[in-house]
């Protein structure tokens, strides 16, 4: 086993560093890595994109399934990009 030593101010440039090129996508290849943290939001990230302040009508949307989400757990998770389709789907049209 080996057994490697950082200056704690040299560690943490280290995780900056890390935490940079994950959040731009920057892996050494080619291709982008896709930042998956940024495909899921919770609640308050969903009523801050709909322009909802009232948690209550906020569940109700969700309770009769007009939102898509999901629950790994406790806790509603949603999918970023189909919060953005739903609100492309309910724009309204200005004549």
């Amino acid at each position: 086993m080996e057994v490697i030593v950082f200056e704690s101010e040299a560690y943490q440039r280290m995780i900056d560093e890390i935490v940079d090129r994950l959040q731009k996508g920057s892996t050494g290849s080619k291709q982008p890595m896709k930042d998956a943290a940024d495909d899921w939001i919770d609640d308050d990230a969903v009523m801050a994109l709909l322009g909802i302040k009232n948690k209550s009508y906020f569940s109700t949307l969700r309770s009769k399934q007009q939102l898509p989400c999901y629950r790994p757990g406790r806790h509603y998770k949603y999918k970023r990009s189909e919060i953005v389709s739903f609100i492309e789907k309910h724009k309204a049209h200005r004549k």
